[in-house]
């Protein structure tokens, strides 16, 4: 499968691996789910 890679700040990276703490996610699954929620929200279709 593809993969992309993403740079993050140290804030962000913190902050992205508190969100999938909490969600018991691994921090792939975690920004992956937010790329699809946000495309969702934004309604971008193929």
């Amino acid at each position: 499968m593809p993969a992309l890679n993403v740079e993050f700040t140290e804030e962000e990276r913190t902050q992205l691996r508190h969100a999938a703490g909490r969600e018991a996610k691994s921090l792939r699954a975690m920004a992956h789910d937010a790329v699809l929620t946000e495309l969702r929200r934004r309604k971008v279709t193929c």
